[in-house]
């Protein structure tokens, strides 16, 4: 039987790239022989972009909502004094830089999190071995649409002049702080797409027939988390 297209070996650049346009081509090649560095690299590059390349002012607006937070938090605690202080060292590149750092820990970490989850499921599901290199690599590659709406935002806060670009499904719901309004807040066009590379991700590595058992354990899992953290939210927001 002869190759097909997609079996030809492509390059790790190749592969991080058109997980966007040809996911089980890319999954295919991953399944075979996991790697995860492009990847990483791109979050790095799209960390840089959200943390030096967002313009002062939008900063300083997402910190004025979090002053308002804290204010609601801590009460008489925080004074104007600390408002002052968090809004004008939000655009400092002092806390840029923590921001950067933050940003990419932060993904390393999820990313983790969600591939040692996922192998354990998949693995004990499927009957197929996978390990947390395998998952991982899915894993990076399905966040890959988080990045590209990382600098798409920062693109049209630069050029467009918008001050929060919105992507989720919060403008649906009027009522700040309601537990629906956080809810639809969290749930963003390319949190959806990551959820579904995730599903076709294991869909290969497992050799299932069908998608609907991975999207069904995947965007469990993502409506799960969606409600802890629309719960938590509602109420530190109230």
């Amino acid at each position: 039987m002869e190759s097909s297209e997609t079996d030809v070996p492509r390059s790790p650049i190749w592969l991080a790239l058109r997980v966007l346009d040809e996911p089980a081509a890319v999954f295919r090649q991953l399944a075979a022989h996991p790697r995860a560095l492009v990847p990483v690299i791109l979050l790095a590059v799209a960390a840089a972009v959200m943390s030096f390349g967002t313009p002062a002012e939008s900063l300083r607006a997402t910190a004025q909502v979090q002053a308002d937070a804290m204010e609601r938090i801590m009460g008489d605690q925080f004074t104007e004094a600390d408002r002052i202080r968090v809004i004008d060292e939000s655009a400092s590149m002092k806390a840029r830089g923590f921001s950067f750092v933050g940003v990419i820990v932060g993904g390393l970490i999820s990313i983790s999190i969600a591939a040692l989850v996922l192998k354990l499921i998949f693995g004990a599901t499927s009957g197929v071995e996978i390990t947390f290199r395998d998952e991982f690599a899915i894993a990076t590659h399905a966040f890959v649409p988080q990045m590209v709406g990382m600098v798409l935002g920062v693109a049209l806060m630069a050029f467009a002049g918008l001050e929060r670009p919105e992507f989720s499904l919060g403008f649906l719901f009027s009522e700040s702080g309601s537990f629906l309004k956080v809810f639809a807040s969290q749930i963003t066009f390319f949190g959806a797409w990551g959820v579904l590379l995730l599903a076709v991700g294991n869909q290969i590595k497992t050799k299932a027939p069908t998608l609907t058992g991975a999207l069904t354990i995947v965007g469990g899992l993502w409506l799960l988390l969606l409600l802890i953290g629309a719960g938590i939210g509602a109420m530190f927001i109230q």
